[in-house]
């Protein structure tokens, strides 16, 4: 007799989704019954040769979703369905799946053959799949709708999609809510308002005149493919409204670490525009715009960009990042706020997660498991209670979003903090209640009236810091901080940071690290060839402040390789660098 042993979890997830103008289109999921603001991110196979993909590399990616407050990642049409025990850690930390069908980008063919493998295959696959609680969604591919992939010849579309793929996953599964497609407007009939398959046949809504809202993919790295035509990410007249963000992005470097095995060391290749950097981008010029992109948002690149020197090169990863993970943030933000707007955003799942392999991607977490500065600011910008700042040229405003299905209180400290001195001026304060699965605007000052408060004498002077600390509650403040002017008008005061490493390991087998500055250092970020990743990294530090923060390895080390193989940097220049053992 065969038998099977297999874990099972009961939870309703539902997808309520309707079309209509600004102000009256919205999309968002509920779990058992209650409203979730989607965070999360886009996972991609998670390496070129399948057979290197175990248990501890799905591990590893997994648990660094949960340690950034995701809540759900799509897996992506143009990849693979993943092996069991990625769907096994999924259901143990909690995190939602957007499971795609592997189709991507492309008509396919609709002769008899051929349906009758996707038949099998998506029968295969959903009951393979179907008992495991983390899926939360199907949907039928990615960026496949009737039009315009199907111009001229739609009924094959539904041939595939509809009379095929999803006729066998409602026979199968109807517990789950389905979508057409990614970005798609939804199903017009054959499902409940919650999404949920109700067995009428399935028709789309109109998909040729979707109107403002809906759910979007979303990019402006390619506004850096001239100088001229570069343009601050950080604008948010730019970014889409939207009901749903599923997919936008930011291209950055892999670290040095990641990239040396195949540039070797030293190598004539460290630099961005050399012929092994190019071979491994998969976009065409798009080195040269990681180039642009720094140039333009930073006004600065420490020699040519084919200088090959590794102080150099290390530069250039860095802020290739440094521009990734702000214009990430700043998105996210924007899409967190739009909750309470007539946007009614509900979801963020920037592109991606993961990498294949070791080189410049859209991804937070380098090949190997290296978190980027991106995936560090993830952890805070998808944090359950989160404040944000933003400008729009004459005033700045502050937000608080709260995902806790219970309400935050608190109270708040607005400060003008001076980049060269790091002394700062209280501008504003107060308490605030902010309602459960919410979010509360607090604050709306205008710019010149705050560098006055502040003893600026322009935006390049100062900046603004914000900090809330909960009620009754022991953990540190939450805080935003928010650069008045592009950082590449502003002159920073050159730093000395040290860092200390304690010789003597806690009981987990983590190393304390202890960091301090001479001056405000923007960005400080640890980078080391030892395997692992930092408790917190990319830090803001002041005048005489200590930061401790724990190095969390994934091989044997000791606190010496630490100390002789750790790197740090700041968006400050000529600093200087004091790395001790005690």
């Amino acid at each position: 007799m065969d038998a099977s042993k297999r874990r099972v979890g009961f939870r309703l997830i539902e997808l309520f989704n309707k079309v209509g103008g600004i102000g009256t289109s919205y999309q968002y999921y509920k779990v058992n019954n209650v409203p979730v603001f989607i965070k999360g991110a886009n996972w991609i196979p998670a390496d070129s040769f399948e057979s290197r993909v175990n248990h501890t590399v799905l591990s590893n990616l997994l648990h660094s979703a949960a340690a950034a407050h995701m809540n759900m990642l799509r897996v992506w049409g143009g990849g693979l369905y993943q092996k069991d025990a990625f769907y096994d850690l999924a259901d143990e930390l909690g995190l939602m799946l957007w499971q795609e069908f592997i189709f991507s980008d492309s008509t396919y063919p609709v002769d008899k053959p051929f349906l009758d493998n996707v038949a099998q295959e998506v029968l295969t696959q959903v009951r393979r799949l179907s008992h495991h609680p983390c899926i939360a969604t199907w949907s039928g591919n990615n960026e496949i709708n009737p039009l315009p992939w199907y111009k001229g010849h739609v009924q094959d579309w539904y041939t595939l999609y509809i009379d095929t793929v999803f006729d066998n996953v409602v026979k199968e599964d109807k517990s789950r809510p389905i979508r057409p497609t990614c970005p798609s407007n939804g199903f017009k009939t054959g499902v409940y308002k919650n999404g949920l398959p109700d067995g009428k046949p399935l028709t789309l809504v109109d998909q040729s005149d979707p109107g403002p809202g809906g759910e979007r993919h979303y990019y402006n790295f390619t506004l850096c493919r001239t100088m001229e035509k570069c343009g601050f990410c950080t604008d948010i007249s730019e970014y889409p409204i939207t009901d749903f963000a599923s997919e936008f992005g930011w291209m950055s470097a892999a670290s040095l670490e990641t990239m040396r095995p195949y540039l070797g060391e030293p190598s004539e290749d460290y630099n961005l525009l050399s012929a092994a950097m190019e071979d491994h981008q998969n976009w065409l010029f798009y080195n040269k715009q990681l180039y642009n992109q720094v140039l333009f948002n930073f006004n600065t690149y420490p020699a040519h960009p084919n200088a090959t020197n590794e102080k150099t090169f290390r530069r250039m990863i860095y802020l290739s990042q440094i521009v990734q993970a702000q214009c990430i943030r700043q998105e996210v933000e924007y899409y967190r706020r739009g909750r309470e707007t007539f946007r009614h955003t509900m979801g963020s799942m920037y592109w991606m997660l993961n990498d294949i392999w070791p080189a410049p991607t859209w991804s937070s977490i380098e090949y190997g498991g290296r978190w980027k500065v991106l995936h560090h600011m993830a952890t805070r910008f998808y944090e359950p209670v989160h404040p944000s700042l933003w400008e729009n040229g004459t005033h700045v405003g502050a937000h608080v979003a709260n995902d806790l299905q219970q309400p935050w209180k608190g109270s708040w400290t607005l400060t003008v903090q001076k980049y060269a001195t790091g002394s700062k001026v209280v501008v504003g304060s107060g308490t605030i209640v902010v309602d459960a699965l919410s979010g509360m605007f607090v604050f709306n000052g205008s710019i010149p009236s705050l560098l006055k408060k502040g003893g600026c004498s322009s935006t390049v002077d100062c900046f603004v810091h914000w900090e809330l600390q909960e009620s009754d509650s022991s953990n540190d403040p939450l805080v935003a901080l928010l650069w008045l002017s592009s950082l590449k008008k502003v002159t920073l005061p050159k730093a000395h940071i040290t860092t200390t490493v304690a010789a003597e390991k806690d009981t987990s087998g983590a190393a304390t690290i202890t960091v301090e500055s001479s001056t405000v250092a923007l960005y400080v970020t640890f980078t080391t060839s030892i395997r692992g990743r930092f408790s917190d990294n990319v830090l803001f530090l002041t005048p005489g402040e200590k930061v401790v923060i724990k190095f969390l390895p994934w091989e044997e080390y000791t606190t010496k390789q630490l100390v002789d193989t750790l790197v740090a940097q700041a968006m400050n220049e000529q600093d200087t660098y004091t790395y001790e053992l005690v």
